[in-house]
């Protein structure tokens, strides 16, 4: 099977973003500045920057809910490898974490009761998530195949109305609507999404076209973050700090906006830039894996800029670096014999 291009654009965003969510140019930076830029630079990066997980549950749906296979192909080639990956990377950080630790000890107990609660790491919330929707993969793929292009606009309407303008009028009023509609605070959601992207406007190409899309999606994109600035700041004023959940409020929206814009991209790339982004989409996952063990390598390197520099240098280098090194990583563990395999 060949790759879609946009989708291996969408993983090189998405891992990209994951890093930056993981340091503090996330929400810290711009709840604890004085300066302008630096208050920019990460409300603005915080913002575009949740979402990264959205994406990655798109891409899987994109990829996964057309497939036919049997439970027990599903759980050999899927269930089982991931459950393996996420026990034997959640041991390595645990011991990464042992060493680090004065006085620290390895404690099998300690670590499969830190492993079965999902505290090993919160870099793996996804992969905990990702795991519980394969489990519930035959069931979603039998709901995917009934949706019709009216019931993929009328989901993305819910979505719309009850995450982004209920989250709207909440923000400002303090008031809420008691309307549990689940599934679309979950994964399922956003793996429904890509799937039907994919189904009824996969063939769709904004290339070509004039540069009125392309006006569209940076006109939403800044309207979605001048709100998120307005809705910080009078989160600031009536209750003297700021909410990271504003941050999420528009991710509905900007996800679909980075569709767009990863289809335009890929349909404008060269031979030379289509090997590139396949090669780095093929690493994507085991970037995933890695990203915080190359983040604690660069920390000092971090740190030392923080009080040498300034925030927007020294996150700017951080993110890129650690990005970079677990490339680095990634690459040599796909050559490891049987390892490269699974990863």
């Amino acid at each position: 099977m060949s790759k879609k291009l946009h989708l291996e654009v969408l993983r090189i965003i998405a891992i990209s973003m994951v890093v930056f969510n993981h340091v503090d140019g996330f929400f810290l930076y711009f709840s604890e500045t004085d300066s302008l830029l630096t208050y920019l630079y990460s409300i603005i990066f915080s913002t575009l920057c949740r979402v990264a997980v959205p994406l990655f549950f798109m891409i899987s749906g994109a990829l996964l809910l057309g497939k036919k296979e049997s439970l027990k192909e599903l759980f050999q080639k899927r269930v089982i490898r991931m459950i393996a990956i996420l026990s034997a990377f959640s041991l390595i950080y645990y011991l990464i974490d042992v060493v680090r630790t004065p006085g620290g000890e390895f404690r099998l107990a300690q670590y499969l009761q830190m492993l079965s609660t999902g505290k090993v790491t919160e870099s793996f919330g996804f992969l905990y998530a990702y795991i519980g929707l394969l489990i519930m993969l035959p069931f979603l793929r039998y709901i995917a195949g009934g949706i019709t292009k009216n019931m993929f606009f009328y989901l993305v309407i819910l979505k719309i109305v009850f995450s982004v303008l209920v989250g709207l009028f909440t923000s400002l009023t303090g008031y809420g609507i008691a309307v549990n509609l689940a599934v679309l605070d979950s994964g399922v959601y956003y793996m429904l999404t890509g799937y039907c992207l994919e189904q009824f406007f996969g063939d769709n190409s904004p290339v070509g076209r004039k540069g009125s899309g392309l006006a569209i999606a940076f006109g939403l994109t800044v309207l979605c973050i001048g709100a998120v600035i307005g809705l910080e700041e009078w989160s600031k004023v009536s209750t003297g700090s700021y909410a990271a959940g504003i941050l999420d409020l528009f991710v509905p929206v900007l996800v679909f906006i980075f569709w767009y814009g990863a289809k335009w991209v890929a349909g404008r790339l060269k031979n030379t830039g289509k090997k590139v982004v396949i090669l780095l989409g093929k690493y994507t996952f085991c970037v995933y894996l890695t990203e915080k063990s190359a983040r604690i390598v660069l920390l000092p390197v971090y740190l030392w800029l923080s009080e040498n520099t300034f925030g927007v240098l020294a996150c700017t280098v951080y993110v890129v670096g650690s990005l970079s090194l677990s490339y680095l990583l990634a690459a040599v563990i796909r050559k490891i014999p049987l390892v490269g395999k699974y990863i």
